[in-house]
């Protein structure tokens, strides 16, 4: 003899409720759109500009190069070139949130001597010249080889990691820009490690931007690979709870036109004694 189920509609309300709060309706941060990824596989070992619809905004030396399906950025004396990647033909504008994640790995062969930021968002148009959420390389603090740093648009970190990471070993990086608040977060591997964050203060809000930029600073040493490169867009969380309990709801009027009636009724006639 076989059961069916049949729960009220509060029964059903009760357990979205329960859903929501303990997140069995994934979080925002798995709903990105991807806007633009590369992940540099099949290019020809030498200059990136050209290759994969790269350009260069700033700088006449020593061309960024790609080696082995990665890029790599040499910092040095010179003034180096730095170039960038339209993300696709999409433009920020108000309530977006943007995310780029990427594959570093900082060398020990040219051991870091000073802070420089090596990758950012842009407005392409500017030129070289507008840039948010400048993601920095800088000397330990902690006893370590290096640690990480963010400046939503200044040419020094205003955050740094509190702990230290290692030479020749590969990090994923995740930088957010925040078009609303003007504020750049980052973090590394995971945010359950740790985010920092950095607020433009000055009434400079909502930059347009529409690129990825790769840089290679001067008047300082210290080299890194960049590899498997993702921008996405992230949803507001507002907007994405709504979306999901929308759900909920119609699945529990789904329910609700089946029987409201509380218990279990026998399939194969009758009611349950």
């Amino acid at each position: 003899m076989s059961y069916l189920f049949k729960y009220t509609v509060p029964h059903v309300a009760t357990f979205a409720l329960l859903a929501l709060a303990i997140g069995v309706v994934a979080p925002p941060a798995f709903a990105t759109l991807v806007l633009f990824q590369d992940d540099f596989e099949g290019l020809e070992n030498g200059e990136l500009v050209s290759q994969n619809g790269w350009a260069k905004h700033s700088g006449v030396w020593s061309p960024v190069q790609t080696v082995n399906g990665a890029v790599s950025l040499v910092q040095g004396s010179s003034n180096r070139q730095d170039v960038h990647h339209l993300i696709g033909d999409a433009t920020m504008a108000p309530g977006d949130v943007w995310r780029a994640e990427f594959d570093v790995s900082v060398s020990s062969a040219a051991p870091l001597d000073a802070t420089v930021y090596f990758a950012h968002f842009m407005d392409a148009a500017s030129e070289g010249s507008e840039f948010n959420s400048r993601v920095f390389v800088a000397p330990p603090t902690t006893g370590g080889d290096f640690t990480f740093g963010i400046a939503e648009h200044g040419d020094m970190p205003e955050a740094l990691f509190a702990w230290d990471f290692e030479f020749s070993t590969n990090y994923r990086l995740f930088v957010e820009y925040d078009f609303d608040s003007a504020t750049s977060r980052l973090w590394v591997d995971s945010m359950d490690a740790g985010v920092i964050m950095s607020t433009n203060t000055e009434g400079n809000l909502g930059r347009a931007v529409n690129a990825i930029a790769l840089r290679q600073g001067q008047n300082v040493n210290g080299s890194m690979t960049i590899d498997n490169l993702l921008v996405s867009a992230v949803p507001e969380a507002a907007a994405f709870w709504c979306v999901g309990l929308a759900a909920i709801v119609l699945a529990a009027r789904h329910v609700g036109r089946k029987g409201s009636h509380k218990g279990a009724e026998n399939t194969e006639g009758g009611r349950m004694k």
